[in-house]
């Protein structure tokens, strides 16, 4: 279910069931329990009939075990998993008592199995523990559509005061000769560059989540998107570390990707590389090929990260330390980001790390441009 074909709100759903059993007789029967319940029952005909009415939205799917065939898991977990974050439909399982059902292997999350003969009152439990269920995941769905809006709404109203500050200091800058400027200025200037990082990062986050950025996607040379990113940040590297090296190892990989926003992401790592690396250490970016795959790694020699934090670090607003994080000066979108806009191209992000300073490896892999 897209946000686009999501009710609006727990309203809307009207308390739907939807149905899908094999016979007629338990068909008829489940209709009169939720009618006399007080909800409102879909009988389906079949699988794609059940995914079509889970797409126009319900509170709980109501399934007979016979009828999870092979197939059918594959196509109720495929529509699971283009589910927006916010969402965990349940699922009720009529099971079948003699059938040995290796259920804890399910792909189905949210899943509920009643043992036949159903007893109504439990039936009706089930039910209204889905209703609720569905219930706090719209109020958290409601929860994050008010923070997008909110940090929208923030970045849009941040832009004109520093655009105003950052043009004062350029103006003032050029005024004088550079050794008799007030080093205030060079701060003023430093930090409002700054601030305006951290406001498109915060603009771009709010784009991506309500679904308003595209891609403008042509055939690139990956080797020359990772060479302008690695080439864009090498005065600040050189001035911090004993060794920035780039190593392109697979020249000729080409990919289908929006250019602007791959030095983004390229650049959000090496930045993040090279603040969290103590002065004197190493980054490197290598670009190399995996089957159907390229490739880009870039590998520090900083703080490192704890092992609890590799399943999270790339979800917003999360910081490796909260006290490192306020010196730097981060908010915890860059790798958000960068995830987003990866997974825009059809790609993925990793990162591992042995271990708290021992540093840390992001690999980003792009599908390879076929011919």
């Amino acid at each position: 279910m897209s946000q686009a074909e999501a009710p609006n709100s727990l309203r809307d759903l009207q308390r739907r069931v939807l149905i899908l059993v094999a016979g007629k007789r338990e068909r008829e029967v489940t209709l009169d329990i939720l009618a006399s319940s007080g909800w409102s029952g879909h009988a389906c005909r079949d699988i794609e009939g059940l995914l079509t009415e889970m797409r126009h939205g319900a509170t709980v799917a109501l399934i007979a075990e016979e009828l999870l065939t092979p197939p059918a898991m594959a196509q109720i977990s495929d529509w699971l998993r283009e589910q927006p974050a916010w969402s965990d439909f349940p699922i009720i399982v009529f099971s079948v008592g003699e059938r040995k059902a290796p259920r804890e292997n399910s792909p189905l999350a949210n899943v509920t199995f009643l043992e036949r003969p159903v007893r109504v009152r439990s039936m009706v439990a089930a039910i209204r523990g889905a209703f609720r269920s569905r219930a706090r995941q719209y109020e958290a769905r409601h929860a994050i559509e008010s923070r997008d809006n909110f940090l929208a709404m923030l970045g849009h109203e941040l832009r004109n005061p520093l655009s105003a500050i950052s043009l004062a200091s350029t103006l003032m800058a050029r005024r004088g000769a550079a050794e008799s400027r007030p080093k205030e200025l060079d701060v003023i200037a430093r930090q409002a560059e700054h601030l305006t990082r951290l406001v498109d990062d915060l603009l771009d986050v709010a784009r991506i989540t309500r679904g308003k950025v595209s891609l403008s996607t042509e055939p690139l040379p990956l080797a020359e998107v990772a060479r302008n990113s690695f080439e864009t940040l090498q005065h600040r590297a050189r001035e911090h570390l004993a060794a920035y090296e780039l190593r392109i190892l697979a020249p000729e990989l080409r990919v289908d990707g929006d250019r602007q926003r791959l030095e983004q992401v390229f650049s959000n790592l090496l930045t993040n590389a090279i603040k969290y690396t103590p002065k004197g250490g190493r980054v490197a970016l290598t670009l190399r090929d995996e089957p159907g795959l390229a490739v880009v790694e870039i590998t520090d020699s900083g703080i490192g990260l704890a092992p609890a934090m590799l399943d999270h670090i790339f979800e917003p607003f999360t910081q490796v330390d909260a006290s490192l994080d306020r010196a730097q000066g981060g908010i915890g979108l860059g790798l958000s980001l960068v995830r987003s806009i990866v997974q825009m191209h059809g790609g993925s992000v990793s990162a591992k790390s042995p271990g708290l300073g021992e540093g840390a490896t992001f690999a980003v892999r792009l599908p390879l441009l076929t011919a």
